[in-house]
């Protein structure tokens, strides 16, 4: 139990320090333009990048909605997008190490068994 729980520090650690450039750069240099929309000529990695921006922020553009009809000041409408993509980059690359994880269990089991887990010859019951 105790290396399951190093794993998980180690997850944890490493997607809260990572997602802080990562959104950084996401936040920044891609940003998304919601205002004005694409243009129609926009190549395909600028729609799909527009379009994991609105996913990825989709809970501050939610809250943001809210904070102008409060007049709040610009900087706290950005703040509040900021963070909800760092969160949610940080939830991807925590589920990126669990889809990982599970997978090399699920290699390793195979392996410690003995049985092959993708057989081999002729089956001897028909697959009709």
């Amino acid at each position: 139990m105790g290396k399951m729980k190093s794993h998980i520090r180690f997850a944890l650690i490493f997607a809260l320090l990572v997602a802080i450039p990562v959104d950084a750069l996401n936040f920044w240099v891609f940003p998304y333009p919601i205002d004005v929309g694409l243009p129609d000529d926009a190549t395909l990695l600028e729609k799909l990048i527009g379009a994991q921006w609105v996913i990825l922020h989709w809970p501050g553009l939610y809250l943001s909605d809210w904070f102008d009809s409060t007049s709040s000041p610009t900087w706290r409408t950005d703040f509040v997008l900021f963070v909800s993509g760092y969160f949610d980059t940080v939830l991807l690359i925590i589920a990126f190490f669990g889809v990982f994880w599970w997978l090399r269990h699920l290699v390793l089991k195979y392996f410690k068994s003995g049985t092959d887990p993708l057989p081999r010859g002729r089956p001897t019951t028909p697959f009709w």
